[in-house]
């Protein structure tokens, strides 16, 4: 539910503030305009004054700080009025602050200048492990420190609990457990002082997954959803990891994933489900959860050989159109790996990501070397040139982009889901339908031929079709069965529009 709000508008204070000197010495005027956010369910029923925010007292507390304290920016003075009021007035969750300077010394005919700013609480969930030194002391006294932050308080604790170690399998197991937190911190903030934490504990990042005498994540910030170089939140691996997902379902059984829509106890199952029943009775041995990752790999390389088949194909369709229009062995290598990676690449762009075909050259690698194998047949097959070659290259076409079409259509899907996009059907759909046909546009345009999208069988359709039913798809039954369906589904669309000869209106026929 939205909370309820409390207005204060243009309180007038006589302070001291301002860049110039004269400014902090005479003092001018400050008309201030608050706006409280609580709950004000309990006074509406008691008529109670105690079951409220004061605004006689709110007010009289924005004059003191103001009057108390110089600054030279209004954004100091907004930022630090702001603090304070959601530190010291209860039950304040976030407060909206507009202070405005009249006649602001700049020399030019301006009647005011203002500062609006919104601060409020925020719900943090951080996981906590060690496995170096006495780690029961350990993270007690980390939770200790999480309290003392500034403008921070620890809210619950999970018990803590005994785990074996996560990647690096060779050494001593961990001691795991989560805390939820409420700040006033941003989260790259909150991060800095995790980050000081673990160092004041003695943490070294030598070996990644390594032993640590005390490791600190944070797994949700509120509902953000957000990637920078520093962090990700949610945390990209939470929801593969027991001995994460275990003590936070113990403090928070119902906070739901902002990207996957599951609840903790949701995907605490999910992953149980994942396991053998031996492992489920027994939580977790070292043996048995090794066993546990195998199984998810099992699907990562399933995708994965999955996008090496889109890729390949869509290589081999772009080589083709090289041959065919006499291209040397360079122009058909350029043109199959922009066939591949094009779209991608036009998907990431659109998501301000580095292209992943920059990041993962193996991409390249098998588009470089589905081109060339393309090439070298037919170049010492070369009857394959001579009769029938125009019958035998539309098949060929036909079926390398039907399924470099289906392929890439639901790859572009799963890469705007993974970017935490998951609701958003119509973006889903429009990067799913990119990165399907933006390769073979970038190949004709290339090759200077018509574009397949504009003039073959039921092409862009096919992939728009392809894209909606993985959205679908993946909401209810996961990647795999969302990829493995959609590309189908494009792929026996496109085959029945060449058999049928289905096409879109067209002017002169």
């Amino acid at each position: 539910m939205k909370p309820d709000k409390i207005k204060i508008e243009d309180l007038e204070v006589f302070a001291n503030h301002g860049v110039f000197p004269e400014e902090n010495v005479l003092g001018q005027k400050f008309v201030v305009s608050a706006v409280m956010y609580t709950d004000t369910r309990r006074a509406g029923l008691t008529d109670e004054l105690t079951a409220s925010i004061h605004y006689g007292e709110a007010s009289a507390f924005i004059t003191e700080y103001l009057k108390s304290h110089t600054f030279k920016l209004l954004e100091k003075v907004a930022e630090g009025l702001a603090e304070e009021m959601l530190v010291r007035i209860a039950g304040l969750q976030k407060v909206q602050i507009e202070i405005k300077k009249p006649w602001a010394p700049v020399g030019l005919p301006l009647k005011t200048v203002s500062v609006e700013i919104e601060r409020e609480w925020h719900t943090a969930y951080i996981a906590l492990g060690s496995n170096m030194g006495d780690s029961r002391s350990i993270l007690e006294a980390a939770v200790q420190a999480l309290d003392e932050i500034k403008n921070t308080k620890v809210e619950k604790v999970s018990t803590f609990i005994t785990t074996p170690p996560y990647g690096v399998t060779d050494q001593p197991d961990f001691l795991n457990g989560c805390l939820k937190l409420s700040t006033l911190l941003y989260p790259e903030e909150l991060l800095k002082e995790l980050n000081r934490i673990e160092k004041e504990a003695g943490r070294e990042r030598i070996i990644h997954w390594g032993p640590r005498t005390l490791d600190l994540d944070i797994i949700f910030y509120d509902d953000l959803v957000a990637e920078t170089d520093a962090l990700c939140i949610p945390h990209v691996e939470m929801h593969k990891r027991a001995f994460v997902l275990e003590p936070l379902h113990e403090i928070a059984p119902y906070k739901r994933h902002p990207v996957y829509g599951k609840t903790v106890r949701e995907m605490l199952e999910d992953l149980g489900n994942r396991m053998t029943e031996h492992e489920q009775d027994s939580k977790f041995t070292k043996n048995k959860r090794q066993d546990g990752e195998n199984k998810m790999d099992i699907q990562e390389w399933i995708i994965f050989a999955i996008e090496l088949i889109g890729t390949v194909a869509f290589s081999a369709s772009g080589a083709m159109v090289g041959i065919e229009c006499s291209m040397d062995i360079f122009g058909v290598i350029v043109l199959g790996v922009s066939t591949a990676v094009g779209g991608g690449m036009v998907r990431d762009v659109i998501l301000r990501k580095v292209p992943s075909a920059l990041l993962h050259p193996v991409y390249v690698i098998y588009a470089v070397l589905a081109a060339v194998l393309v090439f070298c047949i037919i170049y010492f097959r070369r009857k394959y040139l001579q009769d029938g070659f125009g019958e035998v290259y539309d098949k060929l076409m036909l079926a390398m982009d039907s399924v470099g079409l289906g392929i890439f259509s639901a790859m572009g899907v799963t890469k705007g889901i993974s970017c935490g996009y998951i609701d958003n059907t119509f973006l889903l759909v429009f990067l799913g339908t990119m990165t399907g046909v933006g390769g073979g546009l970038l190949r004709d345009t290339m090759a200077g031929v018509a574009p397949y999208i504009f003039v073959k069988h039921i092409y862009a359709c096919a992939s728009i079709a392809g894209a909606w039913i993985c959205v679908i798809i993946y909401r209810s039954y996961g990647e795999l069965p969302a990829m493995v369906v959609s590309s189908l589904i494009v792929m026996l669309i496109r085959f029945l529009a060449a058999h049928y000869r289905w096409n879109l209106p067209r002017i002169g026929e």
